[in-house]
């Protein structure tokens, strides 16, 4: 499945609103201008967490912040620097914001995309 059929299938159901919908149709860009096809097998679980941290961000819900090894983990991946670059061009583009925790999370997926090409 292309990965704008999760996204249409999100805004279809009322899952997601149309400004978390522009957002995610912004980062798959961004992925595109990098170089890189985002579809359902190296992204669905990306987009539907990232769709899920907006979500929170309206809602106020909290999440618990991943593992500190986790976190030291995905500082010495060999991807985190071209995932934090990624991920600032993302922020420039989308209307909502990613708290430190939700932004720990999209960068462990960021790498995770960046490390299965």
């Amino acid at each position: 499945m292309d990965i704008m059929e999760r996204i249409n299938i999100m805004k279809d159901y009322d899952l997601i609103d149309q400004i978390i919908y522009n957002d995610l149709a912004a980062i798959i860009d961004v992925f595109k201008e990098s170089g890189i096809l985002l579809n359902e097998e190296n992204a669905g679980i990306m987009i539907t967490h990232i769709a899920s941290a907006f979500i929170r961000n309206k809602t106020k819900e909290k999440i618990e912040s991943l593992d500190r090894e986790i976190i030291k983990d995905m500082q010495n991946d060999p991807m985190f620097d071209e995932a934090c670059r990624i991920f600032c061009m993302i922020k420039s583009r989308i209307q909502n914001h990613f708290n430190e925790i939700e932004r720990e999370f999209a960068l462990v997926h960021i790498c995770t995309v960046l490390n299965n090409m």
